[in-house]
């Protein structure tokens, strides 16, 4: 199985970091992808709005609280590798967990986000309380850069987006003849 793909930006660089694979052993989850920047470029400036960190991947099917995969970061911390627009590759877990005993080799760190300098990529931890499992944590967001234009703000502003999913049930209508003339009501 492969990683969650970081997002992609149209200019070639300024991407979101791969999110980390889950290890060998169990149901563990893969972490999230990081989130490309939005740019926004003219003569005179390069705006950079950073990408979002990926959340990290769950130890031992995300059945127990103390290992559940963490949320990304809300504020920037750059990668530590290289210096890039680039988000930094989430951590793959069984690159660090050593062959660990089963149940242990579990979720991936999350991908960092891309920006003007990209994100620093989430961690990998061993155990919380009493679960002995490696589970994630989610990537850092990629620098914000207002490209030095006045009246701008390059502050990080946490948003939640809900979805809602509306299920609707439809009832066939019947006619009562073959003419169509009288209906009957809704069976279903």
């Amino acid at each position: 199985m492969g990683a969650a793909a970081g997002g992609q930006n149209p200019l070639g660089s300024y991407r979101g970091g791969n999110g980390g694979v889950a290890g060998f052993q169990g149901s563990s989850g893969d972490a999230g992808g990081g989130g490309a920047a939005t740019v926004i470029t003219t003569a005179d400036a390069t705006i950079v709005a950073g990408g979002a960190g990926g959340a990290g991947g769950a130890g031992g099917s995300g059945q127990y609280e103390p290992t559940l995969g963490r949320v990304p970061y809300s504020t920037f911390s750059a990668r530590t590798d290289t210096v890039s627009t680039d988000g930094q590759e989430g951590i793959t877990v069984a690159t660090v967990c050593n062959n660990a005993p089963y149940p242990g080799c579990d979720g991936g760190g999350g991908g960092a986000g891309g920006g003007a300098t990209g994100g620093a990529q989430g961690d990998v931890q061993f155990g919380s309380e009493s679960s002995n499992e490696w589970y994630g944590y989610g990537g850092y967001p990629g620098q914000n850069s207002t490209g030095g234009l006045a009246g701008l703000s390059a502050a990080f502003a946490a948003l939640a987006l809900a979805f809602v999913i509306v299920w609707r049930r439809r009832r066939p209508v019947r006619s009562g003849r073959v003419d169509g003339s009288k209906a009957m009501p809704d069976i279903g």
